[in-house]
């Protein structure tokens, strides 16, 4: 039985795909400026998911987010997760 599902949808219509918690499910979505890829592994009776965005001609990337699904969906994770990518943006700002 799947353990995680992945929905694509575009020009060629919709299609979907299972992993289990042996093969685990990674879904990459890419354009000409960079990929966002995730990733789905069981590890010690835990979902886990990595977030990854990467430079679509180099592959160099930076991690979003890695640890427990459950984590990623609570209240408090979400917005220290805002709070991070509006630090980075300010930052980023400061440098232009």
């Amino acid at each position: 039985m799947a353990q995680y599902y992945g929905t694509l949808q575009g020009s060629g219509g919709s299609t979907t795909r299972q992993g289990t918690k042996s093969s685990g499910l990674e879904v990459t979505a890419q354009s000409y400026q960079g990929d966002i890829e995730v990733s789905f592994t069981h590890s010690n009776g835990v979902d886990v998911v990595q977030i990854l965005v990467c430079e679509h001609d180099t592959g160099t990337g930076q991690i979003l987010y890695y640890g427990p699904v459950k984590d990623l969906l609570s209240k408090e994770w979400r917005t220290a997760l805002v709070r991070t990518f509006a630090e980075q943006a300010l930052q980023e700002e400061a440098k232009r």
